[in-house]
């Protein structure tokens, strides 16, 4: 291989933030403590023995004394299912104890039902929604328990439930049919509770969401299977590789000649900091961020398939005429291509616990449209609304692209100057980018970076090297 060094401008990658995996909270149920046996007192022949020493007290402050002797609530409510009508229990109960400060938060009203950490949310409030779907009110006495409660039974049988511990979460469901002879229906498998009930009810119901859960598995199974790509797909796949994929965006692949180029390193300060490595075809093979992460993308049939990190494969790619498929171990993404533009278009979260929720759809919206001469994404999670829309879908300078999210926005542009430079800036009210680079016949001969937060100036440029290799 041939090596050439040019020196161009520091730029600082900008990378999608990483999602990270929400901490689920584990819930341990344990059932009644063992008795206490008590160890019989040192004889007095014991203590004479040589050797013998006392053993240790353990000393306990008298906040956490407390903190214990408090844990079970004793003026909290009592809930008191009559025999009659059939009754159903929703039992919500959250984390009542603040153990850093060793203290009690105080029983919630009904008035804290609207701040987001009392609210009955997520999984529970599907569930409590399709069961007021399917067993009317008329029929049925709700209740809704969310705070430490002992509920207590009147059927034969007294079983009573305690949600007294403040120091647990309690979650789950109470059904009674209401006769007296009957037994409760009691668990914290809150999934299909509709079918739960209505087969202790000895009725026939499904859940609402069933049908669209299913559907939505279809779909996944379907697009996890590649029939073929279109044609423009390959010339720009590098591009879908690096901004969706690898979340980086200092190279400008749409600009940039990569014929024969075996790698790109950036290097700031003269230590490698980031490496690019393709194959003869100038396809994106390698990707090494040095002290994060090597990723290795293997082809087949001209097409990406797999991307790997440490010898295991993070991602699958699948193709589909004009849309891609990318999925790893959270997620599935589809990617409609548009011109020479890769817009997402649906989103799947595919881990076991959404699975075993029957909730896969990521319930976004996604529109890909035409608007006042330009190519637009729209996309909506809930009532938060957002956008981005290109001035042309073929990277033809100059291009805009503006994004806009919940009220703010951020506009990018590409220009060439009359000097030949390719300046790309990225603006909004916070903090501003400028990436200058010189290039000569798509090849970077220098490179400029620089920022600002607000209206203030733009920091001084700062340059770093930049290592080409090239195939002979």
């Amino acid at each position: 291989m041939i090596t050439a060094l040019l020196v161009v401008g520091t730029a600082a990658a900008q990378k999608k933030t990483v999602k990270k995996k929400a901490v689920r909270t584990v819930r341990k149920y344990f059932g009644p403590p063992p008795p206490v046996v008590e160890a019989p007192p040192p004889s007095l022949s014991d203590s004479k023995q040589p050797g013998y020493a006392a053993p240790p007290m353990i000393m306990v402050s008298p906040q956490e004394a407390k903190f214990e002797r408090e844990k079970i609530c004793t003026d909290c409510d009592t809930l008191v299912l009559e025999a009659g009508k059939p009754q159903i229990v929703i039992y919500d109960v959250k984390w009542m104890a603040d153990r850093e400060s060793r203290t009690y938060r105080s029983q919630p009203k009904a008035a804290d039902l609207s701040t987001d950490y009392y609210s009955m949310r997520g999984l529970v409030k599907r569930e409590w929604d399709e069961l007021h779907q399917n067993f009317p009110e008329s029929d049925i006495n709700y209740h809704h328990v969310y705070r430490n409660t002992f509920i207590k039974v009147a059927n034969n049988g007294k079983q009573n439930l305690n949600l007294l511990d403040r120091q647990l979460r309690h979650e789950g469901f109470i059904y009674w049919s209401g006769k007296p002879e009957a037994e409760i229906l009691q668990g914290n498998k809150m999934v299909k509770l509709t079918e739960q009930i209505g087969k202790a009810a000895n009725v026939n119901k499904t859940s609402s969401y069933y049908a669209s859960f299913k559907k939505d598995s279809l779909t996944v199974e379907k697009l996890m299977q590649t029939t073929g790509a279109d044609k423009d797909v390959e010339p720009n796949i590098n591009a879908l590789l690096q901004q969706e994929i690898l979340g980086e965006y200092i190279l400008p692949f749409q600009f940039i000649n990569l014929k024969n180029v075996s790698s790109i390193s950036l290097l700031p300060n003269g230590k490698e900091k980031l490496t690019f490595k393709f194959n003869e075809m100038g396809q994106l093979t390698e990707y090494i961020d040095e002290g994060d992460e090597h990723l290795i993308i293997k082809y087949s049939n001209n097409l990406p398939q797999t991307i790997s990190r440490d010898g295991q494969i993070k991602t699958r790619l699948f193709y589909q005429d004009d849309v891609i498929i990318t999925k790893d171990d959270y997620r599935l993404e589809t990617f409609k291509m548009v011109g020479r533009l890769f817009l997402e278009s649906d989103r799947y979260s595919i881990e076991k616990a959404n699975y075993e929720e029957m909730k896969i759809n990521s319930g976004q919206a996604y529109k890909i449209a035409a608007r006042n001469d330009q190519t637009c994404l729209d996309y909506a999670d809930g009532d938060r609304n957002s956008s981005v829309c290109y001035s042309n879908n073929q990277w033809t300078l100059p291009l805009t692209i503006t994004e806009s999210f919940n009220g703010d926005s951020q506009t990018k542009t590409y220009t060439m100057s009359d000097s030949g430079e390719l300046v790309v800036k990225n603006i909004n009210k916070y903090k501003s980018s400028k990436m200058v680079y010189q290039l000569e016949n798509g090849i970077i001969k220098a490179f400029q970076s620089v920022q600002k937060r607000g209206d203030d100036s733009y920091s001084t440029p700062n340059e770093i090297k930049v290592v080409y290799t090239f195939f002979k």
